[in-house]
């Protein structure tokens, strides 16, 4: 059977497919972060709007640190240094 994509989705699909909650999309419904439809009491929202959204905030993943001939990445490391005692209060 040929299975066609929907043009438009209602909140919860939307929210799923974000990962949020549809009170988050409701929000930014309502402040026109993402446009829609009202069809009736339906809001409905486009595919591609919400493929435009995912794609205007994408952050590609940085490419990680190549080892040098001897092995070190060139991160430096960062050593924990134990907090300083609490003196206590002089008894009155």
């Amino acid at each position: 059977m040929n299975e066609q994509i929907p043009l438009t989705v209602p909140i919860d699909v939307v929210a799923e497919r974000l990962g949020v909650s549809p009170w988050t999309v409701r929000t930014w419904l309502r402040t026109g972060r993402i446009p829609f439809y009202k069809v009736g009491r339906r809001v409905l929202v486009r595919v591609t709007d919400i493929e435009t959204l995912l794609a205007a905030h994408y952050t590609p993943a940085r490419r990680p640190a190549e080892p040098t001939s001897n092995g070190n990445t060139g991160r430096v490391s960062v050593a924990r240094v134990a907090p300083k005692p609490r003196r206590r209060a002089a008894a009155r």
